[in-house]
């Protein structure tokens, strides 16, 4: 796995917000091997794992690093800058 990068920071707004809604996303990511991946999920809840993030999807406790993320519910990720905090 890759060092971790940080997201932008308005990015974890659009997380908060998808996991409080707990409504159906469309999930756009990368997988550990680099592969594009998607997924139709409820966002249960983020958390910290070692020096990265975490998105918890309901599906099988399954757990998206935030810097994988491409897209969700067409929120483009990949075209904001990362953090500078």
């Amino acid at each position: 796995m890759k060092e971790y990068k940080a997201i932008a920071c308005q990015l974890h707004d659009h997380i908060e917000h998808f996991a409080t809604l707990r409504k159906l996303v469309d999930i756009h990511y990368l997988d550990d091997f680099g592969k594009r991946q998607f997924i139709k999920s409820v966002i249960k809840d983020w958390i910290n794992i070692g020096n990265g993030e975490f998105v918890v999807l309901k599906e099988k406790e399954i757990k998206i690093r935030f810097d994988y993320i491409i897209s969700i519910d067409n929120v483009d990720f990949q075209s904001f800058d990362t953090c500078a905090i």
